[in-house]
């Protein structure tokens, strides 16, 4: 995959991401989570919080960028490394997660390795 193309993916996947229920609500969260604590009245620092959100902003993007790779076709985790430039192991953690919810399914074997394609009928 060319390098505009892999960007233009990115931007894809950060758009998807951002019409996300799970970023939105964070950001939503913000000021509650700074300044009144979570459910234990525990807080964070504005800067441990900008943190954390970098994490699962990073950690979303990639997801979405599997997902999206995953959409043009049942892909092992090679495939989809080298689609993404994603390291294989990255790829292998986000793929467990996607199946644990019910977004990603196994689709047998090709050549050995594990084909995986979203889950027909929509998941989630």
């Amino acid at each position: 995959m060319k390098d505009s193309e892999m960007r233009l993916n990115r931007l894809r996947a950060a758009e998807r991401v951002v019409a996300g229920e799970r970023i939105r609500w964070l950001l939503g969260k913000k000021k509650d989570i700074v300044e009144k604590g979570n459910v234990f009245g525990k807080t964070m620092t504005e800067a441990r919080y900008e943190l954390i959100m970098s994490d699962i902003s990073e950690t979303e993007l990639e997801r979405e960028l599997v997902l999206m790779e995953l959409e043009r076709g049942p892909r092992g985790i090679g495939a989809i490394s080298e689609a993404t430039g994603i390291l294989g192991l990255v790829i292998f953690k986000h793929i467990v997660m996607l199946v644990k919810n019910r977004r990603v399914e196994s689709r047998g074997q090709k050549d050995g390795e594990e084909i995986y394609g979203p889950v027909k009928g929509g998941g989630k």
